[in-house]
C-alpha cells in the first residue's frame, strides 16, 4: 500500500467516524439544552411555591 492510498484510507476512516459521531454530539447538546429549560422550569415553581407560602397567614395573632 503506498502512502497516497494510506493516507485516503485514513482520511476515509476520519471522515465516517465524524459522521457517525455528529448525530451523538448533536443529540448530547440538545439534551443538555432541554435539561436547563426543566431545571429553570422546577426553579421557577420552588420560588412560586416558597412565595406562597411566605405570604400565607399562619393564623397566629399579630401585635399580641
Amino acid at each position: 500500500m503506498s502512502n497516497a492510498e494510506l493516507f485516503a484510507f485514513g482520511v476515509l476512516v476520519t471522515l465516517l467516524m465524524a459522521a457517525a459521531l455528529a448525530p451523538l454530539i448533536w443529540a448530547a447538546i440538545q439534551d443538555g439544552r432541554y435539561n436547563d429549560q426543566q431545571q429553570a422550569l422546577y426553579r421557577e415553581e420552588a420560588l412560586r411555591e416558597a412565595a406562597a407560602a411566605a405570604n400565607k397567614p399562619s393564623g397566629a395573632a399579630h401585635g399580641a
